[in-house]
């Protein structure tokens, strides 16, 4: 047992003298490239459930629907009926508000350079209007 501790610190000691780096631009360009790296996987993965969502939405709408048209009985029926949690449907349209203003305020902030304060009015504004989208596209659905 005592071999393996002590292989395991000096494999330990060993990697960490070899992992030392001279060259401060190749660190720097790994530390920028998996930045980026995990902003495109956060931004998909983000966008792969937003989409998952709508389409089991859809999906189930249509499931319900040909259940109706078929006759299916009525115990089955109200029992597929049951209507969902209201803020699933809710969250789908809020995150698409959200997404798409904040990314049409980047967008916006990129084409008037240089940063600044100007930049946090922007992205304010547009994440504002965005809210505001969500709001007129959910206000409807809350009246009926």
């Amino acid at each position: 047992m005592k071999r393996i501790y002590t292989t395991v610190i000096v494999l330990a000691l060993w990697a960490s003298a070899k992992a030392q780096n001279n060259n401060q631009s190749i660190d720097g360009q790994i530390k920028w490239s998996s930045f980026h790296l995990f902003e495109m996987l956060l931004t998909n993965a983000f966008f792969a459930t937003a989409i998952i969502y709508l389409i089991k939405m859809i999906l189930d709408d249509r499931i319900k629907n040909k259940l109706i048209e078929k006759g299916a009985s009525d115990a089955l029926v109200t029992q597929l009926l049951q209507p969902a949690a209201k803020g699933e449907k809710n969250i789908i349209i809020k995150w698409i508000c959200i997404l798409s203003s904040s990314g049409i305020g980047l967008l916006l902030v990129s084409h008037f350079q240089p940063l600044g304060i100007h930049s946090l009015a922007i992205i304010s504004l547009s994440l504002a209007g965005g809210f505001l989208a969500y709001f007129f596209l959910t206000r409807d659905k809350v009246q009926k």
